[in-house]
């Protein structure tokens, strides 16, 4: 039996996902300013079952942006892209608001610069957690 047929170990190792989230988001949280529990809570479930998961820049004056994190947490990047700005609004800057907490979510930011132009490598964008950027206000 593998350890991902085994329910117990499936459980530990979701546990042990959703507290490396929680020091992933909370060193993020620290280092933005920006701590919020709707997003944390989704972020670390979306952490927990290996799908992409996000942090953001932005602060809570920056509704859209905020938005945009909570959306691509809960459906592909650029459909949360889509649901959460305007037309007209500048993509490329709403991308940079988003902190890839794990690999997927770095190669499906990397994508969507990608389509709107531009290039950024996976590994830089992972140092988003650690490496504080220019908040969006």
């Amino acid at each position: 039996m593998s350890v991902l047929q085994n329910p117990a170990d499936a459980v530990a190792c979701s546990v042990e996902l959703s507290r490396e989230a929680q020091r992933l988001i909370d060193a993020a949280a620290d280092l933005y300013d920006n701590d919020d529990y709707r997003a944390r809570r989704i972020a670390t479930g979306c952490y927990a079952e290996a799908r992409p998961a996000y942090w953001t820049t932005a602060s809570y004056h920056a509704q859209r942006h905020c938005d945009l994190q909570l959306s691509a947490n809960q459906m592909r990047l650029p459909n949360a892209l889509r649901f959460s700005l305007r037309p007209g609004d500048d993509f490329l800057r709403a991308l940079d608001t988003l902190v890839p907490l794990n690999p997927g979510a770095a190669a499906a930011l990397s994508a969507a610069y990608a389509e709107y132009g531009s290039f950024v490598p996976d590994e830089e964008l992972l140092e988003r957690r650690v490496r504080r950027m220019l908040p969006v206000r």
